[in-house]
């Protein structure tokens, strides 16, 4: 899924999801080769040069990128500006599991919330199944070794690790709870980090070459 957001000086944002259907709001629906000839449809009012954001969490349409297949950015004819930050999407999606990354891994089994206490004095209840996480019995923080072993098939969780991220945020969650399907009183389930991709992006508008030597963005 794709979100754009226009940040063209005075024009009003939009925000737009891509990938089979495309909703701009309640009222339209575009299909992606609509959504492409939109963006890039040329309009006398339109500048020089258009700027916009993608912005995706969706693991797969990053993988493509990171692969150069570039059907899943809503433009006409990309083209791709590999620098360090794409080596580094890359590394972050390179994973010897395949395409889709699970957010979601099972733990230990337990018989209650009160030996899982024992085991793990600081978990949290979740009082009321209420809050944040109102499906889990129980949540903590997994500890040092345990996203460690996480990591193994993770190059996200490892790349917190080798940051040290989770020294200042939580680099997965684990939640408890009874699994009926499979007759589990308390399972454990890690619960990783999802993770955004954005994409700058450059229209030309104009019947001209034009050369961009460097982009500075004054934001950062």
């Amino acid at each position: 899924m794709f979100n754009k957001q226009k940040i063209d000086s005075g024009d009003e944002s939009i925000n737009i999801q891509a990938g089979r259907d495309v909703h701009i709001n309640s009222q339209f629906q575009f299909s992606l080769e609509e959504l492409k000839a939109f963006l890039n449809e040329s309009q006398t009012s339109l500048p020089e040069l258009s700027i916009k954001y993608l912005v995706s969490q969706t693991f797969d349409d990053l993988i493509a990128i990171a692969n150069r297949n570039l059907e899943v950015i809503p433009v006409m004819n990309p083209l791709l500006v590999e620098n360090n930050v794409f080596t580094s999407l890359q590394e972050l999606t390179r994973s010897e599991s395949g395409r889709y990354r699970d957010l979601g891994k099972y733990g230990n089994n337990f018989n209650s919330v009160e030996d899982y206490l024992k085991e793990y004095p600081e978990a949290e209840i979740v009082e009321g199944r209420q809050g944040r996480f109102p499906y889990f019995d129980t949540i903590r923080s997994p500890e040092f070794e345990e996203l460690e072993k996480l990591s193994e098939d993770d190059p996200l969780t490892r790349a917190m690790l080798d940051h040290k991220v989770h020294e200042k945020f939580p680099a997965a969650l684990i939640g408890t709870y009874e699994h009926g399907c499979w007759g589990v009183p308390l399972i454990e389930e890690y619960i990783l980090r999802g993770v955004w991709g954005v994409f700058l992006t450059i229209t030309n508008n104009s019947d001209t070459n034009i050369i961009c030597k460097r982009v500075i963005n004054p934001a950062f």
